[in-house]
């Protein structure tokens, strides 16, 4: 009976919790999480930040389109190129609207080259500031508009 008495004592005498050891471990866990996580979260909401950068560009690029291929003179790239840089300027305008866009530029660079440069605004990226450009190549005669995109820093597209 003593003993039974004994280990009810003992029982009753136990502390509960957690010691300080296990909490500083449990502490070291949630920093390291929180140290690999931070990093991967920030590349996170930049991207989504891109995003209407890269958004930016489309009424561009549309009005570019539009005038490339219903065009009277859509043969002599020359002068098209000259009448829908007119079009597509006026596209962005308004394509700067957002909150991440600092400017839409697009140009004329070559005869049968068009040129969207989107550079952005209240984000950076390393030392740069993201920019996205896109780069048409564009067929006399059969109205064919060939686009290709480059980022910058290339890691945002």
């Amino acid at each position: 009976m003593k003993t039974i008495q004994n280990l009810q004592a003992k029982a009753a005498n136990k502390q509960a919790g957690f010691t300080l050891i296990e909490l500083m471990i449990v502490v070291a866990i949630v920093a390291i999480l929180a140290a690999v996580a931070l990093p991967a979260y920030q590349t996170y909401t930049n991207r989504a930040k891109f995003s209407e950068v890269i958004a930016a560009s489309g009424p561009v690029k549309t009005a570019f389109e539009v005038c490339w291929q219903t065009s009277p003179t859509a043969s002599n790239a020359a002068t098209t190129g000259s009448e829908c840089l007119a079009a597509a300027s006026a596209a962005a305008g308004t394509a700067t609207n957002g909150q991440y866009v600092n400017t839409v530029t697009p140009s004329v660079p070559s005869t049968n080259n068009f040129r969207i440069v989107v550079q952005s605004a209240n984000m950076s990226e390393g030392t740069t500031t993201p920019e996205y450009q896109l780069e048409a190549t564009v067929s006399a005669g059969n109205g064919n508009v060939n686009w290709s995109k480059t980022c910058t820093p290339a890691t945002m597209c």
